[in-house]
């Protein structure tokens, strides 16, 4: 069971009357785990995608390994080290 179906369950628990204490029995984790599931609310947590440090040269790198898909990936990193100017 993962943490998402764990927190559901012991919601319906609680929901139905159940002590943290018999919660955390039988989902088999401590009281205090029970307590913030509880009070987590429903979804999952969202994270901010961040920018890449390749982005600015995501298009270059595109163009080569449409040219050729079994480009020496060593070599790509070099020509990159070396100043590839970015677009």
């Amino acid at each position: 069971m993962n943490k998402e179906q764990k927190i559901m369950v012991a919601k319906i628990m609680q929901a139905n009357g159940e002590r943290q204490k018999e919660i955390a029995k039988v989902l088999g984790v401590t009281e205090r785990t029970v307590r913030n599931y509880l009070k987590t609310p429903p979804g999952r947590k969202t994270r901010k995608k961040r920018a890449s440090k390749l982005d600015a040269y995501r298009e270059y790198i595109g163009t080569i390994i449409e040219e050729n898909p079994h480009y020496n990936m060593e070599l790509l990193y070099k020509k990159l080290v070396a100043g590839v100017p970015s677009e």
